[in-house]
């Protein structure tokens, strides 16, 4: 049986993943991409959102370069109304997570950004966000003009050889690829648990349609102590992203103002990765070829860019230095972002 050689092969269904992919091709370099379009009915699992709740310099240097090449590149798909300014408001409960909004204001500052206090919330004006179902069929036909190829995750078996191979088989036989990146939780939660880094640790994620509420003083809303994450819709209902299972409805309902109970009209369950520090995974993992992309949170896509010249060594200084410190066999001090 025939044996199909790629540069690189990408795991993961997420915009992210699909712009890492397409930026990898549109370096010269052959691209299989593992992953499948959205189902009309799933609830969205993420807000692509330029925010990174971050407060390391390098961070923000590499996040703030990505993202006009994100909007540049969306423009060429012929999806320019994919790319939009949002208003935001963080929330912070606790004296940690306000000292850690504080220094968070201070780096942004720094890059030319201007968020206004108010209580115990940030407010940030025109942050990008990218509104992924306004650009799928645009982003599909862009991996295809690029050469990338798409192949159903159910599709692919990924296994690990004796000799710390990592081994791909498709639907039309063996697969070699001269690297395996796994950009998406989920197929890094596929993994045997001895591969998979001891900082990241899985969460459950509940994602909820709430019906519609009168309106947000801005359309999205993040608390990032208790786990919780809204994004109001056109039409007034709430899309809702909660992290972890303890006192889920409590957490829920706090972030609303009422009147309860709220009318949640679906819900859905997965599980997310989160890194205990707070800070990016980026790097090789135990077996040859496998390297991981985790805890980028909302910002992923923006630093999809800098990730592809990373990975075919054409990163400028500082995305290498700031991808090479995120590696798991790194020491984690210098790029802890964890809250308390």
């Amino acid at each position: 049986m025939a044996i199909t050689t790629y540069d690189f092969a990408i795991f993961g269904s997420t915009p992210f993943a699909a712009i890492l992919a397409g930026c990898l091709a549109r370096q010269g370099k052959r691209v299989l991409r593992v992953g499948s379009r959205a189902s009309p009915q799933r609830l969205l699992r993420r807000i692509d959102l330029a925010l990174p709740i971050a407060t390391r310099p390098g961070t923000w240097d590499v996040l703030m370069r990505g993202v006009p090449e994100i909007r540049a590149l969306l423009q060429a798909m012929g999806a320019p109304d994919s790319f939009v300014p949002a208003s935001v408001r963080i929330d912070h409960d606790t004296e940690a997570g306000r000292a850690f909004a504080g220094h968070m204001v201070h780096t942004a500052l720094a890059f030319g950004l201007k968020p206004a206090r108010r209580r115990n919330s940030m407010l940030w004006r025109s942050v990008g966000m990218v509104r992924a179902e306004r650009a799928e069929d645009k982003i599909a036909d862009w991996l295809a003009a690029a050469g990338v190829r798409s192949i159903d995750p159910h599709e692919v078996r990924l296994s690990f050889g004796a000799s710390d191979a990592t081994l791909l088989a498709g639907p039309d036989g063996d697969i070699a690829a001269g690297l395996v990146v796994l950009a998406e939780d989920a197929a890094i939660l596929e993994l045997p648990a001895d591969l998979r880094p001891s900082i990241l640790q899985s969460e459950e994620l509940t994602t909820t349609l709430v019906a519609k509420v009168r309106p947000f003083s801005e359309p999205i809303v993040l608390f990032p102590e208790r786990g919780v994450s809204l994004l109001q819709r056109d039409d007034g209902s709430v899309l809702a992203l909660v992290s972890g299972s303890a006192d889920l409805e409590a957490r829920l309902a706090s972030a609303f103002p009422g009147p309860f109970p709220i009318a949640r009209l679906a819900t859905g369950r997965t599980h997310h990765l989160e890194s205990i520090d707070g800070a990016p995974l980026i790097g090789a993992l135990g077996h040859a070829g496998l390297f991981a992309v985790a805890g980028l949170g909302n910002a992923a896509v923006f630093f999809a860019p800098a990730l592809a010249r990373h990975l075919t060594g054409t990163a400028t200084p500082a995305e290498a230095e700031w991808c090479s410190a995120h590696d798991p066999a790194r020491p984690r001090d210098d790029v802890t972002e964890a809250l308390s």
